[in-house]
C-alpha cells in the first residue's frame, strides 16, 4: 500500500503528463498508485477545480474513466457534473449531479473497510 505522499506524487505526475497530452499517462498512473481509480478521481477533481478549458476536458476524461470502474462513487459523479457544467454542457452536468445526489443518499456513512466489526 502506498503512503499519502506517494499517492499525491502520482496525482501530480499524472496531471503533468495529461497536460502534455501523453497517451501513456494511464499506464504510468497505474504503476504509481495502488488503486488507479482513486488517482483518476483525485486528479479529475483537482483539474476541475483549476477551471481551465483544457483542464476541464482532461478532468472530464479522467473522471469518466474512473467511473467506468467505480460507478457508485458519488464524488466522482459530482466532480464530473461540475466539470461538464463548466464546459457549457449544462443538461449533461445536471444529470451527473442528480446521479451524485442519488448515490450519496444511498451511500453508507462509513465504508465497509471502516466498520467496527470487532474481529
Amino acid at each position: 500500500m502506498c503512503s499519502t505522499s506517494e499517492v499525491v506524487a502520482a496525482i501530480v505526475q499524472l496531471c503533468a503528463i495529461k497536460a502534455r497530452g501523453c497517451p501513456g499517462a494511464s499506464t504510468i498512473a497505474t504503476a504509481l498508485a495502488p488503486k488507479p481509480v482513486d488517482v483518476g478521481h483525485l486528479a479529475g477533481a483537482l483539474l476541475r477545480k483549476q477551471g481551465d478549458v483544457h483542464d476541464l476536458s482532461v478532468a472530464a476524461g479522467l473522471l469518466t474513466d474512473a467511473l467506468r470502474y467505480e460507478p457508485h462513487n458519488h464524488m466522482g459523479w459530482y466532480n464530473l457534473g461540475m466539470a461538464r457544467k463548466a464546459q457549457g454542457h449544462v443538461e449533461e452536468g445536471d444529470r451527473h449531479l442528480f446521479t451524485a445526489v442519488t448515490l450519496s443518499a444511498a451511500a453508507p456513512v462509513l465504508s465497509y473497510s471502516e466498520l467496527p466489526l470487532g474481529i
